[in-house]
């Protein structure tokens, strides 16, 4: 019989290969001269290129079979890579023992590992999946459990967004019927992916999770405790990739400095208006882009080329006192980007090299109801989204109403900052990207490998932790939520989520409102979150 240490062995060497690919990948683009990651980058450029020129022109099957011999390609140009052995920084796939794990862990962390794993002989049957969890804390005494059959928690976790969602169509803050609702069923949810864990788990503490499948779409700490209240009134929650990213933590680029504040963007801003205050900025306002064949692609989604956006008003109070404050209690300098100038070409100009990047906008998740389109374009959104799912989330910019409109011709970017783009980015060295933005948070789900979206693309290019949502949530509560955040930033961050959640609960009882999770629970921080500390003097930032 396999013992659990071995279990977890196993878990700890595969999961999140592929993204271990991926960041090496980055790093590599980032600062590698060498001249096979030169060619590679040129092939990728190339089925940028042959994207968008397929969505554009009638000429369906010489497109698709150079689009399928450049993938090939790139596939084969990874391959010789790999084999000239320029290799990332971050610890990859090698064998991770539970012991080198545990002794990275204070004495009252614990860590969770899910896993969605393949039960039977044929590993393309969904129906044969099934969800197990490695739990050990810093005494390296490791749990393993079997949670049952997938569809099972998969189906559990759909009803409990379902909920969620409705919720945010609705526009109205939940009611106590909203709330007895949701109780019913993140109950369920919990009865599956918690409760076999309980007789283990301390009583407080921080708890490490990195989740699989579709548990990524869960918020832990909005799950009921079995005593009326919820979890987050007695643990702390972070979130990870896989466990064996603990392993890097105390080895990244030296911060950035500053903050990067972007807020309110003027989504009716023209291509020209965009393009002027760019030029005023800074006149070689493209000299930043160092994957340029990323720009101006998106998903083939038709929903989404239809969008228009109104503006968020609240948003712009919330970076006008956060700079004010920051540029007041803090050494390090402070910029904010509104109206025309919260555009894809500044953000991507500005935000390399900072240590905090705030971006309070509109996001979006293409879900796959979203993506149903006809003909060439399909099938051509259909390959490409196969190879970067990173296509199909983003952030809406300056802009963003005209699709592109004017753009191309002017040489900047179209208002849409998609994750694609976002990976392209160089910014390593900045410490913590908050996403004031709906759905920021969720993408296309992948069992091993996480969450494909915004949450992922700011971490491949390079940021340390990033704080994202996973439902959509009011303008106010939204920023309500940020301020509690930034005050309890002097310690640490899963305690300072934690007090933001706290707070904003307890202010809810006492006004006698339902304390519903829909309202604090949206927001999740995943990633590096050790050393992560502003100036103790930004507590005060909740009551300026």
């Amino acid at each position: 019989e396999t013992m659990p240490a071995e279990i977890a062995a196993a878990v700890f060497a595969t999961k999140g290969a592929v993204s271990d690919l991926m960041l090496a990948d980055s790093e590599r683009s980032r600062g590698a001269q060498d001249p096979l990651v030169g060619t590679l980058r040129a092939v990728r450029a190339l089925v940028w290129r042959l994207y968008n020129r397929g969505l554009a022109m009638d000429d369906g099957p010489r497109t698709v079979h150079r689009l399928d011999s450049a993938l090939g390609e790139i596939r084969r140009l990874e391959a010789e890579v790999a084999r000239a052995g320029i290799r990332p920084r971050s610890p990859g796939t090698s064998r991770t023992s539970t012991t080198e794990l545990a002794s990275r862990l204070d004495t009252r962390e614990v860590i969770l590992e899910f896993v969605r794993y393949a039960s039977g002989e044929s590993p393309d049957r969904d129906d044969q999946d099934r969800y197990a969890v490695i739990a050990f804390g810093a005494d390296a005494r490791v749990v393993a459990a079997d949670l049952g059959p997938a569809s099972a928690i998969d189906t559990a976790v759909a009803v409990y967004r379902h909920h969620l969602l409705q919720l945010a169509e609705s526009g109205a803050p939940p009611g106590q019927a909203d709330r007895t609702e949701y109780l019913r069923l993140a109950a369920a949810l919990s009865d599956l992916i918690w409760a076999p864990l309980q007789a283990w788990l301390p009583d407080s503490g921080t708890v490490i999770v990195a989740p699989d499948g579709a548990l990524n779409l869960v918020s832990f700490a909005g799950l009921p405790d079995g005593d009326g209240g919820y979890l987050v009134e007695r643990f702390r929650f972070h979130y990870l990739g896989a466990v064996r990213q603990l392993l890097g933590m105390n080895a990244r680029a030296p911060g950035g400095n500053g903050l990067l504040a972007l807020g309110d963007p003027d989504y009716d801003a023209t291509a020209v208006d965009r393009s002027e205050a760019n030029a005023a900025a800074e006149p070689d306002v493209l000299a930043y882009v160092p994957h340029a064949y990323a720009r101006n692609t998106r998903s083939a989604c038709e929903g989404l080329a239809s969008v228009q956006l109104d503006r968020l008003p609240g948003t712009r109070p919330e970076v006008e006192q956060l700079l004010d404050f920051w540029l007041t209690n803090s050494s390090e300098p402070a910029r904010s980007l509104m109206g025309v100038r919260a555009s894809e070409d500044l953000l991507k100009q500005e935000g390399p090299g900072r240590r905090v990047i705030h971006i309070a906008t509109h996001g979006y998740y293409a879900s796959a109801a979203c993506r149903q389109t006809h003909g060439l374009n399909f099938t051509l959104q259909r390959k490409v989204a196969a190879e970067n799912p990173l296509l199909l989330s983003g952030l809406y910019l300056a802009g963003a109403n005209h699709h592109g409109d004017g753009a191309d011709e002017l040489g900047i970017d179209d208002g849409v900052l998609t994750a694609a783009e976002v990976a392209a980015l160089n910014l390593e060295g900045t410490q913590l990207v908050v996403l004031s933005a709906c759905e920021s948070g969720i993408g296309d789900v992948r069992a091993g490998e996480g969450v494909y979206g915004l949450r992922r693309a700011f971490t491949q290019a390079g940021a340390h932790t990033v704080v994202s949502s996973l439902w959509p949530v009011s303008d106010w509560s939204t920023t309500a939520f940020i301020r509690r955040l930034y005050a309890g930033s002097g310690g640490s961050l899963p305690e300072a989520m934690r007090q933001a959640s706290l707070d904003r609960l307890a202010d809810m009882r006492r006004r006698g409102q339902p304390d519903h999770p829909y309202e604090w629970a949206a927001f999740v921080a995943t990633g590096d979150a050790r050393g992560l500390s502003f100036s103790e003097e930004l507590r005060r930032y909740a009551t300026s």
